[in-house]
């Protein structure tokens, strides 16, 4: 999805665990944070919604959302 900088557009991820948390991250082409990470409540099938908003100040180009299950440490 294309997000202009200051907008928000929601995320989902879904296969974490079950009544947990997720940290989700928005990174760079270089895989450096942009932004502050937001932790979202998985629901009891390990989906999450979460709304994500890219700074300001973010250049335009290419961005990744990265989803860390709390309980594992596994990113996604």
């Amino acid at each position: 999805t294309e997000v202009a900088p200051g907008e928000c557009t929601v995320v989902t991820g879904e296969g974490y665990t079950p009544n947990s948390t997720v940290t989700v991250q928005l990174t760079d082409a270089d895989g450096n944070p942009v932004g502050d990470p937001i932790v979202a409540e998985t629901d009891d099938t390990g989906a999450f919604t979460v709304d994500l908003c890219v700074p300001e100040d973010a250049e335009p180009g290419d961005y990744t959302v990265i989803g860390t299950d709390d309980e594992t440490g596994t990113p996604a």
